[in-house]
């Protein structure tokens, strides 16, 4: 599988070079952000944030792509780092 490349946006933070761990929360959100469906994200973030499960770096990151609406964008991510 081609990894694809993530696009930085000005002002964005940016996600720690590391894998994602092996965790349900990470497809739960990858299958929000496929739909678009915000509140899912964010409470898949919740709850990312809450078990410590993922780099603060990458948690801003996710954060800022899903205030700003930028679904496909976090879907890229989640499937090049899944």
């Amino acid at each position: 599988k081609k990894a694809k490349v993530v696009q930085q946006y000005e002002g964005a933070p940016r996600p720690a070079n590391t894998p994602l761990p092996d965790h349900d929360l990470f497809r739960e959100l990858l299958a929000y952000a496929q739909i678009g469906y915000k509140k899912g994200v964010k409470q898949t973030m919740s709850e990312i944030d809450a078990d410590n499960i993922l780099a603060p770096e990458t948690l801003a990151y996710f954060k800022y792509l899903a205030d700003n609406l930028r679904f496909e964008q976090l879907s890229d991510y989640l499937e090049s780092h899944l």
